[in-house]
């Protein structure tokens, strides 16, 4: 069959890395336009359709991301025992790579599975591109190719099946079926009972794109070219959406590595009043901060965080008894362990200028000296406005990129008012760099409803990807010095 171009069939890789990066390559620069969609799963191989417990729980939450469409997906994955005993009654394609003849005969009673015997991925690649008629004139996928400095694992645009979604093309309203009821159980198992949810063929095929924008490639290209980052949002004044833009930032930079099978964090290091977790809707109970660094100081592997309903985003939590504080080595521990494990952590910091004075004045200290880049919220409020202009002037600041995000008044006579322009200046002649935020009383409605605040108005979600844009973009840089 020739694909539909407006209908791109949909090629799941199983396979693990490297080969995975190289199958996906090949299937890009040879297939016809529009004709594939390219999924990469995080968990690969059997694993795919074993794995239980908290990895588990995290690849079925990323699987319940997936919005479905009506064609047969194409899987791609390498022999490992018992992946014939999943196959059967599955609706997809398989194209599997085997060792030798022997061992591809373990297929032959299997209609929806083709072998490549011995070949590379790049070959497997081309099997299943040539068996389903997706191959563009004259291309050849197991050609070798030029190395591809951004050879990312692009994933599928995700969509996500809720209430407030509910225009969503060609989107079923009912609730999607997790990973193991659509792949069903191997072979000599206990069947599950019939579901009255669409099944593999109406939801692991169809990947519509709804109508709510994403963060886009670029801001996840740009995150993997700087990362591990680390982002600080400090401010000297409460109430000034200090918790609110670190748990938007986070939020937008997970949407924007989940395609490409890397996460971000949100760390709430606000020891005297811990709440960045309840600016998102978490999966779970999560280890604390408290938790994670005493782990860490005696040579123990922490605790899997919980991770929130926006993709790709691992929650870490402040305990209500961290008013000691941490030591500026735990800390830089902390930091150290989180840098391996995500690509982006945006850390939630006290309402205090970094200093040595106190616990919370040192671990803002602590952390902004691990930071790529500060992020200190504000409002028109001359108070609020003083307190940036403040932490602008702090020595360990001084040098360092530093975004302000500027909750804009509704009032025109506010907004216009000399007193907040000639701060607004102070603070751009500081070399900080000012991102315009609307107020939106749907912030608050995102905490009532505990969604993230990134999904409760197109405005306020367009401003926030901007905010993390602009975020990214400073890494690196510094300021001028004044």
């Amino acid at each position: 069959m020739v694909a539909d171009a407006a209908s791109p069939r949909r090629i799941l890789i199983l396979l693990a890395d490297p080969h995975a990066a190289v199958a996906v390559r090949a299937i890009e620069q040879s297939s016809q336009p529009g004709a594939t969609e390219t999924l990469v799963s995080p968990v690969r191989g059997v694993d795919f359709f074993e794995v239980r417990g908290a990895r588990g729980a995290e690849l079925d939450a990323w699987w319940a991301q997936l919005a479905a469409t009506t064609d047969r997906p194409v899987v791609l994955a390498a022999h490992e025992e018992e992946l014939a005993d999943w196959i059967p009654g599955l609706d997809a394609d398989f194209v599997v790579a085997v060792p030798d003849a022997d061992t591809a005969a373990l297929y032959d009673h299997l209609e929806n599975v083709r072998c490549s015997v011995g070949g590379s991925p790049r070959m497997l690649a081309a099997l299943a591109m040539r068996t389903h008629g997706l191959l563009a004139q004259g291309a050849d996928p197991a050609r070798p190719v030029p190395p591809d400095p951004f050879a990312l694992l692009v994933l599928a645009e995700h969509v996500r099946l809720t209430d407030s979604d509910p225009g969503a093309v060609g989107v079923p309203q009912e609730a999607p079926l997790s990973r193991r009821e659509l792949l069903g159980v191997p072979r000599g198992a206990t069947e599950p009972q019939p579901s009255t949810r669409p099944g593999l063929r109406s939801l692991l095929g169809r990947f519509a794109h709804g109508n709510r924008e994403g963060p886009g490639q670029e801001l996840g290209q740009s995150v993997l070219a700087r990362k591990p980052v680390l982002v600080a949002v400090v401010s000297r004044k409460g109430g000034v959406g200090k918790t609110a833009s670190a748990a938007a930032i986070a939020a937008i930079l997970g949407e924007a590595l989940d395609p490409f099978g890397h996460t971000a964090a949100l760390v709430d290091a606000n020891i005297g009043n811990p709440d960045a977790w309840g600016r998102l809707d978490i999966r779970g109970e999560s280890p604390t901060v408290r938790d994670t660094v005493g782990r860490l100081v005696v040579g123990r592997d922490p605790q899997s965080p919980a991770w929130s309903h926006t993709p790709a985003l691992a929650v870490y939590p402040e305990s209500r008894e961290a008013g000691d504080g941490y030591t500026p080595a735990e800390i830089q521990r902390l930091c150290t362990y989180l840098k391996l494990r995500h690509a982006a952590i945006v850390v939630d910091l006290p309402n205090r200028l970094p200093a040595f004075s106190s616990a919370e004045a040192s671990v803002a200290a602590s952390w902004i000296a691990e930071a790529d880049v500060l992020v200190i919220p504000t409002t028109a409020d001359p108070t609020a406005l003083l307190g940036v202009i403040e932490y602008l002037d702090v020595e360990s600041v001084r040098q360092r990129s530093v975004v302000v995000p500027y909750i804009v008044p509704k009032l025109r006579e506010i907004r216009d008012a000399p007193e907040v322009r000639q701060m607004l200046d102070r603070i751009r002649a500081g070399g900080a760099t000012i991102a315009e935020i609307p107020d939106d009383d749907r912030a608050t409605l995102a905490l009532i409803r505990h969604m993230a605040i990134t999904e409760v108005g197109r405005e306020l979600r367009q401003a926030y990807i901007g905010l993390a844009i602009r975020v990214i973009e400073a890494v690196g840089g510094s300021r001028t010095s004044r």
